[in-house]
């Protein structure tokens, strides 16, 4: 499948989990779950500045290191991504999109910034 529009990102909130950061990529269309979704997230200052990639509440780095010195994180059969993180602030890219989707050039508009903190939320990416 070819997809010759751009997507559009909408965030929303809502309780969920024990983990402080529920991530779903959803397709804007149709409001389905989107799998095989790759993401780095990086940990950053109140400024937006990368301090480092993120690393769960034990301190361990979350997702896979890849060839290119990036930790990925891949979104599941239901488009989630489920993390514990220590609280803070987030960059959150998007860096490769499942098969059938278009991948923006531009990263500016695959990116969101959160913020984790002891309350439960849930991104919804379109």
């Amino acid at each position: 499948t070819e997809i010759t529009e751009n997507k559009e990102i909408s965030v929303k909130f809502a309780p969920i989990s024990k983990n402080n950061f529920v991530f779903k990529k959803i397709d804007y269309d149709t409001n389905e779950p989107i799998a095989n979704v790759k993401f780095a997230i990086y940990k950053i200052t109140l400024e937006k500045e990368v301090i480092d990639f993120a690393k769960d509440k034990n301190g361990e780095y979350v997702g896979t290191l890849n060839d290119k010195g990036l930790y990925i994180v891949t979104t599941d059969e239901n488009g989630i991504i489920n993390l514990d993180l220590e609280a803070g602030y987030y960059k959150v890219v998007e860096i490769e999109a499942a098969d059938g989707y278009y991948l923006e050039t531009d990263a500016d508009l695959r990116t969101t910034y959160v913020k984790t903190s002891n309350q439960d939320f849930i991104i919804n990416l379109k």
